[in-house]
């Protein structure tokens, strides 16, 4: 029994899949003979299940970089940056630029990046966010499996 895969329509934003296959049903049949003997017999029957789920593998990755100003140096913002991502499962890197900004380049899902959008607008404890700018960038294969602080720009 090999299960059936069928991509289903997307509903709004979420990424679905279908699968379908076919299983094996035991069903019993009891019957009462004129003597009053029951009689019990069993079969079997295929039945068509489906069941639709979530797509996780293979999202598409976009890479965005953001722009963050505002007292964003001498507070920690990369390593906030770094655990979101890691939260997040984005990858990518974030490093301080010389103009007082802190530069990510981040790679995932467009859900991943929106969350990531959020986290850096609200920032850690001792920053006060005062713009994100957002951007498209090219794809970085070295950065797509993890997220580090690299040295300043």
């Amino acid at each position: 029994m090999r299960p059936e895969r069928r991509r289903a329509a997307s509903h709004s934003s979420a990424n679905l899949i279908e699968f379908s296959a076919l299983r094996r049903e035991r069903l019993a049949h009891r019957e009462v003979l004129p003597t009053g003997l029951l009689l019990k017999r069993s079969f079997s029957r295929m039945r068509e299940v489906s069941a639709t789920i979530p797509k996780f593998v293979g999202d598409e990755k976009q890479t965005r970089r953001y722009f963050v100003s505002g007292i964003v140096q001498g507070v920690g913002f990369r390593f906030f940056v770094q655990r979101e991502a890691e939260k997040l499962h984005v990858g990518g890197y974030t490093r301080n630029l010389f103009d007082g900004r802190v530069e990510v380049l981040a790679i995932g899902s467009p859900e991943q990046l929106e969350a990531m959008k959020r986290a850096l607008e609200r920032g850690p404890r001792f920053s006060r966010v005062s713009g994100v700018r957002e951007e498209e960038a090219q794809h970085s294969p070295q950065y797509a499996k993890e997220f580090v602080i690299e040295p300043d720009a």
